[in-house]
């Protein structure tokens, strides 16, 4: 018979989360029906505040795999929309998501595009280049940005 613990990793400093992390541990190995979570949580919040906001931001984010209210708007120059020759414009994904700050470089945006780790309003875009209607930003104009698990951003419109 196997025993399982369920830990919930929460962002929050590795000197408190180090902590906590231990006093549930052991809690929790002493009594194995004693869920870490259960233990972790009441700790958090003597220390945090906003725990409960961390807590359910995590769920949404994690448990429901769902979008975050608190996501950043960011504007992005218009170079990294493209007008074709047919007169169509297309946004370069690993450009705007660069210019979007979501990741450090275009080619680490190809190789998490060929991941399956680039979405746009919960839908995996594995395409380079996407065309859009009207003029940037277009219908794109609004759209949630995800990259990986963690980071975030709404593309709100052209920079000045």
């Amino acid at each position: 018979m196997t025993s399982t613990r369920k830990f919930r990793v929460l962002l929050v400093p590795d000197s408190i989360y180090w902590v906590t992390g231990t006093i549930a541990k052991s809690i929790a190995t002493a009594n194995p029906w004693i869920d870490a979570t259960v233990v972790s949580g009441p700790l958090l919040g003597e220390l945090f505040p906003d725990a409960d906001a961390i807590s359910r931001r995590f769920d949404l984010v994690h448990k429901q795999h769902r979008i975050p209210e608190d996501v950043q708007d960011v504007r992005v120059p218009k170079s990294v929309f493209r007008k074709e020759q047919d007169g169509m414009w297309n946004v370069h994904v690993p450009a705007l998501l660069e210019a979007m700050g979501l990741v450090s470089s275009r080619s680490e945006a190809r190789r998490l595009q060929a991941q399956g780790g680039v979405r746009m309003n919960g839908q995996s875009q594995p395409a380079e280049d996407l065309p859009i209607e009207g003029d940037p930003p277009g219908t794109m104009a609004g759209s949630v940005w995800q990259v990986g698990r963690r980071r975030f951003a709404r593309l709100a419109g052209l920079a000045d």
